[in-house]
């Protein structure tokens, strides 16, 4: 169970890395605004790989519907 916790911890800490320094770049974000969705996306992978999914939806939906004219 433990080693599962563990996997699921190391996907969530890579994949919102990713995600938020790809974002920031992108200027989707800003600084405060990245290492708060590090944090958030992690937690939400660790509990299950649904939440994150769900919240990934969430943010690439709004995220370019604020870029739209």
């Amino acid at each position: 169970m433990q080693g599962v916790l563990l996997i699921g911890a190391a996907v969530g800490a890579v994949a919102s890395s990713v995600i938020a320094t790809r974002a920031y770049r992108r200027n989707s974000l800003d600084a405060s605004g990245a290492i708060s969705g590090f944090l958030v996306m992690t937690f939400h992978i660790v509990a299950g790989y649904r939440f994150g999914a769900l919240l990934l939806v969430f943010f690439f939906t709004s995220s370019k519907s604020t870029k739209v004219g």
